[in-house]
């Protein structure tokens, strides 16, 4: 993970684009089912650059947008655990959504727009039940878009 992470700063899209689906099928394991705080870091520090990466590349009107794919895979990926009562992998998912929104103002545009309207929706679903419930299967987190013009 900490060499994907350096080879991000090197490489681009063109370098990337056949590995996408087995990268993002790597650090969502190391996310998903990971017993260590330190691995599960370095597999969210992965996906923050890797989406990164793909957002500094200029497209062509003809162009495949590599970013825009590689987040619809993300979001498809975790959208549902954002629906299941049990929640077990909401906070893990959040956790995902978050570093790759947070690394570019268009990979935080896609992610917000996609999920804010989900996370409403259910909220409103469910609005029998305390807010309290919902705060403590996040850990009290907020989902934080963050990143460095």
């Amino acid at each position: 993970l900490q060499t994907l992470n350096a080879c991000c700063a090197v490489y681009g899209q063109k370098e990337l684009k056949d590995f996408l689906p087995s990268l993002w099928a790597s650090i969502r394991r190391e996310v998903f089912q990971t017993a260590s705080e330190r691995v599960e870091a370095e597999g969210l520090a992965a996906l923050h650059s890797l989406t990164a990466c793909l957002s500094r590349s200029v497209l062509r009107a003809d162009a495949e947008d590599l970013l825009d794919s590689f987040l619809s895979n993300i979001l498809q990926d975790c959208r549902h655990h954002l629906c299941e009562p049990d929640m077990k992998l909401v906070w893990p998912s959040a956790k995902l959504l978050q570093a790759a929104a947070g690394a570019s103002a268009r990979a935080c545009d896609s992610v917000t727009s996609n999920v804010l309207p989900l996370l409403l929706e259910q909220f409103h679903k469910h609005s029998q039940y305390p807010l309290k419930h919902y705060r403590a299967a996040s850990g009290g987190q907020s989902l934080k878009c963050s990143w460095v013009s």
